[in-house]
């Protein structure tokens, strides 16, 4: 996710066995066995240094039923 300057934004990820866009996933990789989330944080290449603060205002978990989500709910 692209940040922008001096704005809040949320980023919200869906485990799956699919890469997600720009992404890469781990060979073996299975949603359902999920305990830990990183952040990482990039400032644009190799050569770019990054000097500053980073919030992160809140972090949540929401268990979704696979089942239900499949019909609609």
């Amino acid at each position: 996710t692209q940040v922008v300057r001096n704005q809040w934004f949320e980023v919200t990820l869906r485990p799956s066995t699919l890469a997600p866009y720009g992404g890469s996933i781990q060979e073996g990789f299975d949603p359902c066995a999920v305990v830990r989330l990183g952040v990482r944080f990039s400032a644009g290449s190799d050569e770019a240094a990054y000097r500053g603060k980073v919030y992160i205002d809140a972090c949540g978990w929401q268990e979704i039923d696979p089942a239900g989500t499949a019909e609609g709910r």
